[in-house]
Parts: structure tokens; C-alpha cells; sequence
């Protein structure tokens, strides 16, 4: 299993952060940490009123995953400066990758921007909130579609297109019921999804466009003012992304799929979807589902000091494949199609 999220790592503390970026990037300030699945994060406010994010990963992360991150973000300002993406910062020696040895363990470290904003899952969620979300995640997803590459090989445990690494975690689940709901989402998936992928288009896509991950005005909810935590950036089929989004937004309304598909007929507004990629949704969303209940049960396990962080969105995930579960692969795609204006 992935090292990053097995192997602890000793803590840079608070002092050790300012003394870095007063030395690498001639800033001084205050360092405040911020919670991180498997990184560690300082919040960076400079004397001079600038702030910024200290990125420390993993010693885990290769050093091509790292690099591929801070040029699909260089990439994306490049080709879309409205999209409110972190800009990384170059070191006093012109280099975005600063790589210091902490407690005898080499690590990579980035400065970026902060950016302004409320996140998404604290304030008011509405449908014209989440249709733009969907229409921002299509004009993310265009940004990074002319990518010229090379990809580098990504090994990363969120990325649907590996969905068969977590068969082992299922069976950690305790609930008989629960684990039986993750199987079966598992076989769909493995039985209807990947057989169909070559066809797929596929581009590095942002792979976590959830509302912790999104940034919002607090005097309009609708205008989204960050896109944050490009750390499980994949290289998979552009519809993954799109799920991925929805799956995160399955709440209880009239019907199981009313504020997923109001994601979905905001993507597909700016980005048409073709007729199997709106078909693959009903397997796909709930997938990513499976895969966040497994993996966060696994990692809570192993890291219970970090419980809480880790397990933030399992019980609105639970309570999504639950509701998803009765729903037809026939009636999801009508469903979709209706919201697209299909129908």
C-alpha cells in the first residue's frame, strides 16, 4: 500500500517552517499549521501582510508527482488566468522544489499563494451553487486537457482507474451490510466501467473537487474564489473528474441524484458529454463513494490522532451509496439526460 499514507513522519514544527521560509524565500513571518491527509501545511502570514501556503509532502512522494502538480498549475494559470488556482513560487535560487532534510528525512517543500476565500462546505449550498461548480470544474478540465505532458507514472490510491487496490481494505469494513454495499460497487464497476475506458477521453484531471477543496466569497456562495489541494492530480479518463465532483454533492433532496445532476448539467453546459460518459455515471459516482469509505476507514485505523481530519465526508458517503444504491443504471441515465435538457 502506498507509503504516504502508511509511514508517519516525524512533525516540522512552527519554528522550523518560519526559519525555512525566511532562508529559502527571504519571508519572514508567522507559521500556522493546517490540517493535511498526508502533507504538512503552514498557513504563511508575512509581516508585510502577504499569505501563503507551505507545502511539505511526504518523503513518500516522488519527486515527478510533485513537479507534475506545480506544472499542471503553472500550466492552468498559463492558459486560464480566471481559474482561481494557487500560483507556486520559485526559492531565492529560481527553483519551485526546495528539497531540506528534517529529522535526518529528505522531503520536498513549495510556497504558494493563499487564496481568499470561505470554504464550500461551511456556507449556504444551493443549485445555481452547484450548477457553477460543475461549470467551473468543465472549464478546469478544459485548461488541462492541452497539457502537452510527458505524464509521469502517478501510483495514486484515490485514482478510480486503480479502483481494485482497496479490494483489501474491504474487508476492515465491520458493518456486514456496509462492506457487502462497497463490493457490489466494485464488481459494477470492474464489470461495466473498465471495460469501456480506452474509449474514454483522457487528460490529468484534478481528482478531488470536493467542498473542502473549494473556496467561496462570503458575500456571494455562488462565486467560487479558490481551487485548492492538487495533491491527487491523475492522469484518467476526463468523466472521473466530473464524479468525482458529483459524488460529494448526493444530498437529500427528492431524489437521490437531483444535486449530483445539477453538478453534471453545469459541466456539461460548457463541456457536452457523450452518450457513454453520461451513461458510466452511475457506476462511477458511487465508486468514488466506495473508494473514500474504504480508504478513510483504513487510514482512521492506522492514524487515530488524525481521526476527525480523516474522517470528515465518510458519514455523508455512507449515507450517499445508501441512497444510491437504489437506483438503476436505465434510471440514472434518464435522469441525467433530463437534467442536461434531454428528455
Amino acid at each position: 500500500m502506498d507509503s504516504r499514507f502508511t509511514d508517519q513522519v516525524l512533525p516540522i514544527s512552527i519554528g522550523e517552517a518560519e526559519n525555512f521560509v525566511s532562508r529559502h524565500f527571504d519571508i519572514q513571518a508567522k507559521a500556522h499549521p493546517l490540517g493535511s491527509e498526508r502533507d504538512q501545511n503552514f498557513l504563511i502570514q508575512a509581516y508585510d501582510g502577504a499569505e501563503y501556503l507551505l507545502k511539505i509532502t511526504h518523503p513518500g512522494e516522488a519527486l515527478d508527482s510533485t513537479a507534475f502538480q506545480t506544472a499542471c498549475l503553472r500550466h492552468i494559470s498559463a492558459v486560464d488566468s480566471s481559474l482561481p488556482v494557487p500560483r507556486v513560487l520559485d526559492d531565492r535560487t529560481g527553483n519551485p522544489h526546495v528539497r531540506a532534510t528534517w529529522a535526518g528525512v529528505e522531503r520536498t517543500a513549495r510556497m504558494l499563494t493563499f487564496l481568499a476565500g470561505e470554504p464550500l462546505h461551511l456556507g449556504a449550498r444551493d443549485a445555481a451553487q452547484r450548477r457553477k461548480i460543475g461549470e467551473t470544474l468543465a472549464v478546469l478540465d478544459a485548461a488541462l486537457a492541452s497539457f502537452p505532458g510527458p505524464f509521469p507514472t502517478l501510483d495514486i490510491i484515490w485514482d478510480m482507474s486503480r479502483a481494485a487496490s482497496i479490494r483489501p481494505l474491504i474487508s476492515a469494513i465491520p458493518d456486514a451490510e456496509q462492506r457487502s454495499m462497497v463490493e457490489a460497487r466494485l464488481a459494477a464497476f470492474e464489470n461495466r466501467v473498465l471495460p469501456r475506458q480506452t474509449g474514454l477521453a483522457t487528460q490529468p484531471i484534478h481528482n478531488d473537487f470536493n467542498p473542502h477543496n473549494l473556496l467561496v466569497s462570503p458575500q456571494d456562495h455562488r462565486q467560487i474564489t479558490g481551487i485548492i489541494d492538487f495533491g491527487d492530480i491523475a492522469v484518467a479518463p476526463r468523466i472521473y473528474d466530473l464524479a468525482v465532483a458529483a459524488s460529494y454533492q448526493v444530498l437529500d433532496g427528492e431524489h437521490p441524484l437531483q444535486t449530483a445532476s445539477e453538478i453534471v448539467a453545469g459541466y456539461h453546459s460548457l463541456t457536452p458529454l457523450t452518450e457513454t460518459e453520461v451513461a458510466l455515471l452511475h457506476d462511477l459516482i458511487p465508486m468514488r463513494l466506495a473508494l473514500a469509505v474504504s480508504i478513510t476507514g483504513w487510514r482512521a485505523e492506522m492514524h487515530p490522532e488524525n481521526r476527525d481530519y480523516i474522517l470528515r465526508n465518510s458519514p455523508g458517503a455512507w449515507r450517499a451509496l445508501h441512497q444510491l444504491s437504489r437506483i438503476s443504471p436505465a434510471e440514472a441515465e434518464d435522469y441525467f439526460h433530463a437534467a442536461n435538457g434531454r428528455g
